[in-house]
């Protein structure tokens, strides 16, 4: 189900490229660092279309999107409420994955009026709680070498019993990559990322997904956030690595279905 994909002037000099398909309640997608919307997994879009109105787009400065710089967090979640407002819509799902997920907290901080539920994806509340080292290494990949990021995506397990679906994050990779510059342009808004105390402030239902082998951002960072914000639910895969939605598409999509309902 490919859908038509539009650049939408949201104001300040910024356009942000996005894609809307399915029908239901909007569900605005939030990617990581340095990739498009092109790293979703297709099917999993798909999946996620046949019950709500799924909105994917590119961060500001990477893929058909573009904007002033500095980036930042803020800026970033400053775009997507623009972006919402652009759509007509007055409140959202929203689905963030790794530093999409510390956008969808920006969001949701900055923006509670736009926000109906939230589901976060293998990310945290901090760049201070995330292990750097690993992080760089892995982001850097990206750019230089897929086929070893994709080591620190997912699961041993996984990379072992299904070499199709490998190959095609690998591609998924190279194609979504925004290159080195705008790598290191969000690895600084990362590091710059703090709402430790601030997520406390997320009122929202919110559901937290992630995988207990993520060599990304470890798992324990998902467990801090759902003791810091109110109710929030908490769904670990055993053995899974940090791109769940990979490894565990079908259990991934139930999991949201019953939460956003």
């Amino acid at each position: 189900m490919q859908s038509k994909r539009t650049t939408a002037d949201i104001g300040g000099g910024v356009r942000i490229r996005y894609s809307v398909r399915g029908h239901g309640s909007p569900l605005v997608c939030i990617t990581g660092i340095n990739s498009t919307m092109d790293l979703w997994s297709e099917s999993f879009l798909t999946n996620l279309a046949l019950h709500y109105r799924v909105i994917t787009f590119d961060n500001r400065g990477i893929g058909g999107s573009s904007g002033p710089r500095p980036i930042s967090m803020t800026s970033f979640a400053a775009d997507i409420a623009a972006l919402i407002e652009h759509l007509g819509l007055e409140r959202v799902h929203v689905l963030g994955m790794s530093m999409g997920g510390m956008i969808a907290q920006q969001l949701t901080v900055n923006h509670p009026e736009r926000i109906d539920r939230l589901v976060l994806g293998a990310t945290s509340c901090a760049a201070k709680f995330i292990r750097p080292r690993l992080g760089v290494l892995a982001g850097t990949l990206f750019y230089i070498a897929p086929h070893i990021a994709i080591r620190a995506l997912v699961s041993p397990e996984y990379l072992e019993n299904r070499p199709d679906r490998v190959r095609e994050m690998v591609d998924n990779i190279k194609l979504a990559s925004g290159g080195f510059k705008v790598f290191l342009d969000q690895l600084n808004a990362i590091l710059h990322f703090d709402l430790a105390e601030a997520v406390e402030a997320i009122k929202c239902p919110t559901l937290i997904i992630t995988g207990t082998s993520d060599q990304l951002i470890n798992c324990e960072n998902s467990s801090l956030l759902a003791q810091k914000i109110r109710g929030a639910e908490l769904i670990q895969f055993k053995g899974v690595g940090h791109m769940f939605p990979r490894e565990r598409a079908v259990e991934t999509v139930a999991a949201m279905k019953a939460f956003l309902g």
